[in-house]
């Protein structure tokens, strides 16, 4: 019943900001929640080669497409490309923007 009842509001707002209810044990720690997924892992890898003093973009984002390109309804043409960004922190940008679409709740 209870899980039910939070399936329905699947936001709590709380202090003017919204939180997940996804997560329904937080007492016992029971939920079958992961603790890391591997997308965070070559995003995180992703971000570090972008980030060297001299970064490495083509790992940088053959990583980041791995996980983008798994959702793109077609990933020849819309994957991320070495003349889509002008400068490294322009990839460090798109990492963190895809980061975020990624693992919203």
């Amino acid at each position: 019943m209870i899980r039910e009842e939070k399936k329905a509001n699947l936001f709590l707002p709380f202090d003017g900001r919204k939180y997940t209810n996804k997560y329904t044990d937080v007492t016992n720690f029971s939920d079958a929640a992961p603790v890391i997924r591997y997308a965070e892992v070559l995003f995180n890898m992703s971000e570090a080669y972008a980030r060297l003093a001299t970064p490495n973009t083509t790992e940088s984002l053959s990583l980041l497409n791995k996980v983008r390109n798994r959702s793109l309804a077609n990933p020849s043409t819309q994957a991320y490309t070495a003349s889509s960004f002008a400068a490294p922190a322009s990839l460090v940008k798109a990492i963190l923007a895809e980061r975020r679409i990624e693992f919203i709740f």
